[in-house]
């Protein structure tokens, strides 16, 4: 064999290892049987090429092309390539998903429950699967915008500012510092009184629920108290009660006036100076009934005889 030859095999040898090396470092076997699957998506979320095809956490194909959908619109097919010893219910779903907190992105196949397989060139269902970290990208832009926004209102309030309000600020806040400074010093003193007053408060909390029992039992004497008072018509009674007394406050006025008997005897001396001189006139007579009884009373033991 001439050194040509041997130098074109050997350079069509190493361009076939070449090529053949290149395909399998981005997933292509050359030598394996394949099945392809199309799934069309209106958003890939940042898929590349080359993209780990999954099947429970295992790698069963790659993704082997990225193009846009001959549906039109602007949806994108992928091109999946899957060891043609899987076999995939009619009803799988391809999803789309995260496989690490850095966003590196891979299609996981969900298997379905048909009996009915796919076929090499079907089209399967798609999807994304929403994960934590693509849930709170929005909420990331959002919050980058509003750091953004508080700084340059920041370096504007800055701005505004002169030396005389920027030396105020500085005072105000050393102000702060020292106030802060004076009440930890301050918690230091009183920590022994402290402790004392949260002991106090905890043996009362203690004695409070050991006498719950008795608290609820006086709280639901209060409450049938209550009802008591309640269906007892206190109102009537005390509006009975001031028509009592100022039916009572009227008679005394009628009394300090001189109307009626008693006006006229707290107010006339005339019924007191005769009651007592009947008094002692009375007073008199028993004394002289006492003294001498005959002149008042007449008996005799033998009485008179009938006369026929």
């Amino acid at each position: 064999m001439k050194q040509e030859v041997k130098i074109g095999i050997v350079v069509t040898l190493s361009i076939a290892i070449l090529i053949w090396g290149i395909s399998y470092l981005k997933g292509n076997n050359l030598f394996s049987s394949d099945n392809y699957f199309y799934a069309e998506f209106d958003d890939i979320q940042g898929i590349k090429a080359s993209a780990s095809v999954m099947l429970n956490g295992y790698k069963i194909g790659y993704l082997r092309n990225i193009s846009l959908a001959q549906s039109g619109g602007n949806k994108l097919t992928l091109e999946l390539s899957i060891l043609g010893k899987y076999s995939l219910p009619k009803d799988s779903k391809a999803l789309i998903f995260s496989t690490d907190v850095m966003g590196t992105k891979a299609i996981k196949i969900v298997p379905g429950t048909s009996a009915e397989l796919l076929k090499d060139g079907d089209k399967i269902a798609s999807g994304i699967e929403i994960d934590l970290l693509s849930s709170f990208l929005p909420l990331k832009d959002q919050i980058s915008g509003l750091v953004s926004s508080i700084d340059t209102l920041l370096q504007s309030v800055h701005s505004m500012l002169d030396t005389a309000a920027q030396r105020n600020i500085k005072q105000t806040l050393a102000n702060l510092s020292n106030t802060s400074a004076q009440m930890s010093m301050l918690m230091q003193s009183e920590r022994a009184r402290l402790h004392s007053i949260f002991s106090n408060v905890d043996s009362l909390t203690t004695m409070l629920r050991k006498n719950s029992k008795n608290l609820s039992r006086a709280m639901q004497n209060f409450a049938n108290i209550s009802d008591t008072i309640a269906k007892s018509n206190l109102k009537r009674t005390i509006e009975n009660a001031d028509k009592t007394l100022a039916q009572t406050s009227e008679i005394m006025k009628k009394i300090n006036s001189g109307q009626g008997s008693l006006g006229a005897l707290v107010h006339n001396d005339t019924l007191y100076h005769n009651l007592k001189n009947s008094t002692e006139s009375l007073n008199k007579l028993l004394i002289d009934m006492k003294e001498n009884p005959k002149r008042y009373v007449h008996f005799s033991l033998v009485g008179k005889k009938n006369e026929k």
